[in-house]
């Protein structure tokens, strides 16, 4: 568990003063949330034996979406949404790697 906020931390390591919360959402799927400064979420998704697993999105500071993706055992997987200076990219993943 300590290894998975480490990473998440270090995901995010441009933004300033981040807190960690991770909440219970179902009985072995918990939700992990990092706040921003502002008290608007930066990232959330879910973990399932330590690894990354289901939806994750990350936002930027406006609450604008910058990733959104799926994670099967800690793998990228299906398509994934990346928005940059308004511009929407798909990329779709097998097996953690991107599908040319």
């Amino acid at each position: 568990m300590k290894y998975l906020i480490f990473i998440l931390t270090i995901s995010l390591a441009g933004l300033n003063a981040q807190e960690q919360k991770v909440v219970l959402q179902e009985e072995n799927t918990p939700k992990v949330v990092i706040y921003g400064d502002r008290g608007n979420d930066l990232q959330e998704g879910y973990i399932e034996n330590n690894r990354l697993h289901g939806y994750w999105a990350s936002y930027n500071k406006l609450s604008k979406t910058l990733t959104f993706g799926k994670y099967n055992r800690g793998k990228k997987v299906g398509k994934w949404f990346f928005w940059s200076e308004g511009t929407l990219t798909k990329v779709n993943y097998i097996k953690n790697t991107q599908e040319d």
